[in-house]
This record gives structure tokens, sequence and C-alpha cells, in this order.
């Protein structure tokens, strides 16, 4: 008898975007019985990488910003002039985590993900896979991938 575990709770979510619009994901997290999750900003982090494949592990390159055309957007872009950045904010529109030692906590589980539209411009249409992490410092550095698929970017017209 076969049996199996699937520890994969992620989700596919295919997100089609355009190229010179500015991009916004809001994410609502939520527990079992369906209440919004409170975010200890302190402890909870997010990351957001759009690739050209999902088969490169080059990995992100912090120090002088990124060269690697595998990555298309980034949160871990937080370089001067940034051109690759997707930024990670509260329902309030507060930068996570926060720099306030995380003595704030989101308590409607909202998580928002942006790229504007100038960065948006720069970044070539196509096909590309991506995926969001959370990263719960108090739970020992538990990640766990949220939600995963396809991220197209269509071509735009008015440039």
């Amino acid at each position: 008898m076969a049996q199996t575990i699937n520890l994969d709770t992620s989700q596919r979510v295919d997100i089609t975007c355009r190229k010179g619009d500015t991009f916004e994901l809001s994410l609502t997290l939520k527990d079992d019985a369906s209440t919004p999750v409170s975010i200890v900003n302190e402890n909870d982090s997010f990351k957001m990488e759009v690739r050209a494949s999902d088969d490169s592990n080059a990995a992100y390159e912090t120090t002088a910003g990124d060269t690697n055309d595998n990555i298309i957007l980034s949160t871990l872009d937080a370089t001067s002039g940034a051109t690759k950045k997707i930024t990670v904010k509260d329902s309030s529109g507060v930068d996570l985590p926060h720099a306030d030692g995380g003595s704030a906590i989101v308590t409607d589980g909202i998580v928002k993900f942006a790229v504007t539209s100038s960065i948006m411009a720069t970044r070539p249409a196509g096909l590309y896979v991506y995926d969001i992490e959370m990263t719960d410092a108090s739970a020992s550095n538990k990640v766990t991938t949220l939600i995963y698929g396809t991220f197209k970017i269509n071509e735009d017209v008015s440039v």
C-alpha cells in the first residue's frame, strides 16, 4: 500500500501584468479558521522573485545590484538606482519588516507587493516564473512558499 505525505502547501497563482504599468499585488494571509493572521513585523519577512526559469539557482547579487539576466524582479533589490525592485509593505503602506524594531503589528494579515511603473517599463515582455516566500523568525526561521506560478509581462502600446 502506497502512502504519500505532501508537505507543499503553496498554491499556484498565475499572474499577468503589463509592461510600463504599476504592479500591485495584495495578499491576505489567514489561518485555518479563515481569520486574518497577525504579522509581527520584526519576525516575519517576505521574498518575491521573478525569474526567467525555475532551474537557475543563481543567488541574487546584493552588493552592487544584480546583473543576472535570469532574475527579472526581486524584493532583494534595495540598491541605489534599483532596476528590479519589488517593495513589500503592510496594509498601511509601511515597509516590511518595520524599521522600528517590530513594535507595530499588522493584524489584518495584508501584505502588499509593488513595482513602480518606471521599473516595469524596463522589464522585457515575456513569460517568467515567480514565487513568494514568508520567513517567520519566531518559528526558528521557518520558510514557507505561499504562492508560485507563471508571471507574464505583456508588451505595452503606449511608451
